[in-house]
């Protein structure tokens, strides 16, 4: 990616292309640099960035701005969706070579965050695109980095206070049953390709109330949905359907999985419904042997 020339194309291709301009940074590439030194830390970096360029096409725009930095215009693409397959392909790259690189005595992984802005929907000078997509990326840092974020207009008047009031601001990604359907195809085709893995999580309420009525049974579930986004991670994902809660959890395995269980569980406990409300929650692992756990209980 050379720098020569490349501002006037990354201009250019904001002013007059659609797609989505992006800042990427390796989160710790300058501890892995310090750890094994430069000669080490240059061959790693160089091969950041083939992975990250291997996942560009002709008519995208790209530069490298530093040791750990990389600014890249995908060209026409349209969604978030789009986006966030292209960032989990790097990070699986990324990660597959810090882990062939284990004689290196590789001390962390490295971690990718990216900072998105959609073109034009958000403007079409590239200056005051970068600027977004740095905020963004700041943004996600700011939350413990190795994840993607989009630009939206509320970021620039966000504070510790306004995250306050909105309780959907942390925690797992919100999706409607359509979006959330399409992120768990991409998993399941990431998963089968890359031998990977993830965790979905089922969570049905049933009511032994038979005569509450369906306001009082959706704000119950409303509230259970906030209580169990707020102990999950921004790279996981959830939608609701009827009675049910749906989880995706990427990278999530049979040994973090307990955890995240148990965490869900006491988050569910420490909600007083009475005994007015029969939780079931099922987990199962995707991509390796689908291991089905299970539990219930009534809160």
């Amino acid at each position: 990616m050379s720098e020569s020339g490349i501002i006037e194309k990354l201009k250019t291709a904001c002013a007059i292309e659609r797609g989505v301009l992006t800042i990427i940074r390796l989160d710790n590439y300058e501890i892995i640099r310090d750890t094994c030194g430069e000669e080490i830390g240059d061959v790693i970096r160089d091969e950041c960035i083939r992975i990250i360029d291997s996942f560009t096409e002709s008519g995208d725009t790209k530069a490298f701005l530093g040791n750990d930095e990389f600014v890249v215009f995908y060209n026409n693409i349209k969604s978030k969706i789009e986006l966030a397959e292209i960032y989990f392909h790097i990070v699986k790259g990324i990660n597959d070579l810090i882990a062939d690189v284990s004689e290196y005595e590789v001390p962390v992984n490295m971690g990718v965050s990216m900072g998105a802005v959609m073109v034009p929907e958000h403007g079409n000078n590239y200056e005051e695109l970068f600027a977004k997509a740095a905020r963004v990326l700041e943004y996600v840092r700011d939350l413990g980095g190795h994840n993607i974020g989009f630009y939206d207009p509320e970021i620039e008047n966000s504070d510790k206070e306004k995250k306050k009031e909105d309780p959907l601001s942390e925690g797992a990604m919100w999706l409607d049953e359509k979006e959330f359907r399409a992120v768990r195809q991409f998993l399941s085709n990431y998963n089968s390709t890359y031998n990977s893995f993830a965790c979905e999580i089922d969570i049905t309420f049933s009511f032994t109330n038979e005569e509450m009525d369906m306001r009082t049974r959706s704000e119950i579930i409303q509230n259970c949905g906030v209580t169990v986004n707020h102990a999950l991670r921004k790279s996981d994902a959830m939608t609701v359907s009827g009675h049910t809660l749906h989880l995706l959890l990427p990278e999530m395995n049979h040994q973090y999985m307990p955890r995240v269980l148990n965490r869900i569980r006491s988050r569910l406990e420490e909600l007083e419904y009475g005994n007015t409300v029969n939780i079931v929650v099922d987990s199962k692992i995707t991509g390796t042997d689908n291991a089905l756990v299970r539990f219930s209980l009534a809160v």
